[in-house]
């Protein structure tokens, strides 16, 4: 039994100590101020489309509202069988920074959305791309010019958050909100591991140049993890911080959330081997904390020492919660990380499982 107490002890401290390695930071950054680096030259904003055709409406509506004015809309139409393409023939008359490219169909072997995406980026004018989803939504119209300015001489990727929409459950959003922390948090650490292909800007010259998706042509998914972890240097990363910087997802159903998160934890097997050995040791030292805790509490075994050691990790892991996390999603209340944090480990470990043990796993 004092094995398992020693064991608690440590993990309850590994615990704390990742916690504070990944989101303390956040604690102390402040949103982006411009930049003299840019501004000026040009921005190349590309989104995939298939059968989308209500929300392209909407979107291209909201990226008129921007305040940038040297920027271009390029819409990759994906085989869409809908209006799409009548609507952006028309619309094309209209707008003079809307680039089309059309897709009738695409190559047996090769993914659907890397291919659209690399025929946007060859069609773009800018060498500085920005890649977003139709589904999203810019909380600022200084989204498109603040992105414009993140990028400087040295500067191959430029990282911003999304966050979803009220829609999906409040376990479900924690958990975004997490996850969303963790990558801005280590890419402003120079040590960046994923993209969030919503809301990722990288430079054409850069994606042309390593083509970057040969790999990983069969593989569905992946667009903005895989691009990050394999090519992003920690000094040519930069994470944009600041409400400018956020999207919204619209609502998305728990069942199409959690399928796509069991592929994203499938795609975390192709990450760098510290990147996979360090988000492991995060989520193990959890999975031990929380485990050992009830086992503890349920023998009445030193319940003072352990209720002790968990309270003091809890309010540790609040002000963290409360401070740092809320650079991300100001809605993070810090009275929500003990209360989800066991919960979102169950979950996290469900989903973990299912990744495991799932033969075929595809998301699109």
């Amino acid at each position: 039994m004092q094995i398992l107490f020693i064991v608690f002890l440590v993990s309850g401290l590994a615990y704390l100590l990742f916690a504070l390695r990944f989101f303390l930071p956040l604690a102390f950054k402040k949103g982006d101020t411009d930049s003299s680096n840019g501004g000026e030259s040009g921005l190349s904003l590309i989104v995939v489309v298939h059968d989308q055709f209500e929300p392209l409406k909407e979107f291209l509506d909201m990226m008129s509202l921007q305040s940038m004015k040297n920027f271009e809309v390029i819409v990759v139409d994906n085989c869409s069988n809908d209006e799409t393409y009548d609507f952006l023939l028309e619309k094309k008359k209209h707008q003079d920074n809307l680039k089309v490219v059309t897709l009738k169909q695409v190559p047996e072997h090769l993914s659907s959305y890397k291919y659209s995406l690399t025929l946007g980026v060859k069609a773009a004018d800018y060498d500085r791309v920005l890649v977003t989803e139709v589904n999203c939504r810019p909380e600022s119209e200084k989204w498109l010019e603040k992105y414009d300015k993140g990028f400087d001489d040295k500067t191959n990727f430029v990282l911003g958050y999304s966050r979803k929409m009220d829609g999906v459950s409040k376990l479900l959003w924690f958990d975004n909100v997490m996850d969303q922390a963790m990558m801005m948090s280590m890419a402003d650490q120079n040590r960046p591991y994923k993209g969030d292909i919503c809301n990722i800007g990288f430079r054409k010259t850069f994606y042309l140049g390593k083509n970057v998706y040969s790999a990983w042509q069969g593989l569905i998914g992946g667009e903005g993890e895989l691009l990050i972890n394999s090519f992003a240097k920690g000094k040519d990363t930069k994470a944009l911080f600041g409400e400018p910087f956020m999207l919204q997802y619209s609502p998305t159903s728990k069942k199409d959330y959690i399928k796509q998160k069991i592929y994203q934890i499938h795609l975390s097997k192709f990450f760098k081997f510290k990147d996979k050995l360090r988000l492991s040791a995060f989520f193990l030292s959890k999975v031990l904390f929380w485990s050992l805790l009830i086992i503890l509490l349920a023998l009445r075994y030193k319940t003072i020492e352990v209720m002790g050691c968990y309270l003091g990790i809890m309010v540790c892991l609040t002000v963290v919660g409360g401070v740092g996390i809320r650079r991300v999603d100001g809605k993070l209340k810090a009275w929500m990380w003990p209360v989800f944090d066991l919960l979102h480990t169950v979950y996290y470990a469900y989903i973990c499982i299912r990744a495991f043990f799932s033969k075929e796993i595809k998301w699109s």
